[in-house]
């Protein structure tokens, strides 16, 4: 990736994390060969995430800061994930103080399971946060002034109508 070689031990090594978190977040230790496969991609799709596009943000300095994280976890306006988790699914309302419940009490559980889900959780919002960014920085660096733009259009909708006539070489 990028130039640089990937040990496939530790691509291995990260597909196995993946299919823990995975199997953490179904209750199920058993993973079929197609979502196995997904997994796979996805931990690729990462892997070239970190590779390529995490210097950018670095040298760009694109973070996403304790403060923001918090919003989108307990802010007014939370990230649509926390709301879809913490969405109660008998009236179908989304209650902030069901997310501050879960936070208080997630050490609780004498497993750990509970904190590494919301640690896993919270790093891949926060990459989401921070690749949005990136995305949007982008976006509003592309311009296309209005002379581009009508001439697009023209090179777009230009016809012609054409009418010809044959001879043979021998007349």
């Amino acid at each position: 990736i990028d130039g640089k070689k990937v040990n496939v031990m530790d691509f291995e090594e990260k597909v196995q994390v993946q299919l823990d978190n995975y199997k953490l977040q179904s209750n199920s230790d058993n993973v079929d060969q197609n979502t196995t496969e997904q997994i796979r991609e996805q931990t690729w799709n990462q892997l070239i995430n970190e590779m390529v596009l995490t210097p950018q943000y670095e040298k760009l300095g694109i973070t996403c800061s304790p403060k923001e994280l918090l919003d989108m976890v307990q802010g007014k306006n939370p990230h649509p994930q926390v709301k879809q988790a913490f969405t109660d699914p008998k009236t179908g309302v989304f209650n902030p103080a069901n997310v501050s419940n879960f936070l208080k009490n997630m050490d609780n559980d004498q497993t750990g399971k509970t904190r590494q889900q919301w640690v896993v959780f919270e790093k891949a919002i926060r990459e989401e946060r921070i690749q949005q960014k990136y995305y949007n920085l982008i976006k509003q660096g592309l311009y296309i002034s209005k002379a581009e733009a009508k001439d697009d259009f023209f090179n777009r909708t230009k016809t012609a109508s054409v009418r010809y006539v044959t001879l043979n070489y021998a007349s």
